[in-house]
Parts: C-alpha cells; sequence; structure tokens
C-alpha cells in the first residue's frame, strides 16, 4: 500500500478552533503501527476537549480515541500485525515504568498518554499507536462498530503487546 506523505486530520488548534487541514502522516516508531483510519467516533470527551474543559487535552492537537481501521505499516519491531489487518486500539497508553505500571495497577499510571487528548487521534486518515495497544478486529465486525469498542476497553480489556 502506497502512503501519501501528508493527509488530511481535524486539527484542534486550542479550544473553539478546529480545523480540517493538510498534516504530515506520521512516522512509525519501532513498536508502533500505523493504521489507516476507516471509522472515528465522536465521544462527549471530545466535544470537552473542543470547548476547553477536558482536563488531560493538549493543543494542538488530532482528536478521536474511538477509532477502527487498517494496518497499513509497523514498526521494525512489531511481530503481532501486518499490514491488512483490521484492528482498533484502547486509548490510554500506559508508560510501562512507573509505580502503579511496575505493579499491575494500568488504570493508575500518571506518566502515560491518552489517544486524542494527549497524543494524536483517529480523526485523520491515518495514525499511529503502540502495538501493545493494538487490538485485532473480526471480520464480521464492521469498521463503524470496531470504532466504538473503545467504549468496552476502558471496562477492563487489559493491553496484551
Amino acid at each position: 500500500m502506497e502512503i501519501p506523505k501528508t493527509m488530511k486530520a481535524a486539527v484542534l488548534h486550542k479550544p473553539e478552533h478546529l480545523s480540517l487541514e493538510e498534516v504530515p502522516v506520521p512516522e512509525v516508531k519501532d513498536n508502533e503501527v500505523m493504521i489507516q483510519v476507516k471509522a472515528c467516533g465522536v465521544c462527549g470527551s471530545d466535544i470537552l476537549a473542543l470547548h476547553g474543559g477536558h482536563p488531560r487535552a493538549t493543543y494542538p492537537r488530532i482528536l478521536g480515541h474511538e477509532f477502527s481501521g487498517v494496518v497499513c505499516r509497523v514498526g521494525a519491531k512489531v511481530k503481532k500485525f501486518q499490514p491488512g489487518m483490521r484492528v482498533t486500539a484502547t486509548m490510554e497508553i500506559q508508560c510501562g515504568e512507573c509505580w502503579a505500571c511496575r505493579h499491575g495497577h494500568l488504570n493508575h499510571c500518571q506518566a502515560g498518554s491518552s489517544v486524542g487528548f494527549s497524543t494524536d487521534g483517529g480523526m485523520a486518515e491515518y495514525m499511529k499507536v503502540p502495538a501493545s495497544h493494538v487490538l485485532e478486529l473480526p471480520e464480521n465486525v464492521d469498521f463503524t462498530v470496531g470504532a466504538i469498542a473503545e467504549t468496552l476497553a476502558v471496562g477492563g480489556i487489559t493491553p496484551s503487546g
């Protein structure tokens, strides 16, 4: 698959300033997966970020933590995923190094990031996430349904690596 150098994305520059722009396609690091986004939901927390009310939102930011798509590139150390696989991902990216992470309390990580709030999300043609947080979607799951799988992840799916 030929991946362009630029893409369309909805960029929130600051509260109340959202625009559709041409931006660079993200570079994939060794342990990351690039996803060609097929569907992305709009969550109440995206609306909070738009209006300046989300505590973890940083700017400028590409919103969108409820997404699904197709793997189009993998980093050099990624073994579990290959281009063409249908996927989604969890939104909370734990650091793996703080006390909470080292003791299995991933939901209390204070040094991690949040897709769509502190790292760029799925309101773009392409996005990247750590492979450890990617979840494969079965063939019979529509991309629009796969995009809302994140709401299930909040309820207890743990990244498997």
